[in-house]
């Protein structure tokens, strides 16, 4: 047995909605949906096992690239840009990161485009 589309959706706000919950408090807020704690643990688990694979996948995982691999500048915009995107710099930072390992001058090229040149 596993958790429900929308009960996954209500795990998901629920971190939304408590940052750095403890235990208990995810113990309380399942029981009180009447979920099983247990169901709602390995959901937890699987979320974090996906965002670790991410974060260590990818291109630049697959090609090794850390940030002493690519151009600061470019980093930094890249993390600017990506932070639109998501409130999570580390995140921001791993996105642009993938983007500098495809193309050294990834955000160079798109603010040209953007800009139409």
């Amino acid at each position: 047995m596993s958790l429900t589309t929308d009960e996954k959706a209500g795990v998901l706000k629920f971190f939304l909605e408590n940052r750095n919950p403890s235990d208990s408090d995810l113990h309380d807020w399942a029981e009180s949906f009447g979920l099983e704690t247990e169901l709602v643990k390995e959901y937890v688990y699987e979320l974090a096992t996906n965002f670790v694979e991410m974060m260590f996948g990818g291109v630049s995982g697959e090609k090794n690239t850390t940030k002493a691999d690519v151009d600061p500048e470019q980093l930094k915009i890249g993390i600017a840009v990506e932070k639109e995107h998501t409130g999570i710099e580390l995140v921001a930072e791993k996105i642009a990161l993938d983007h500098l390992a495809e193309m050294p001058d990834y955000y160079t090229r798109l603010k040209q485009m953007e800009e139409g040149n």
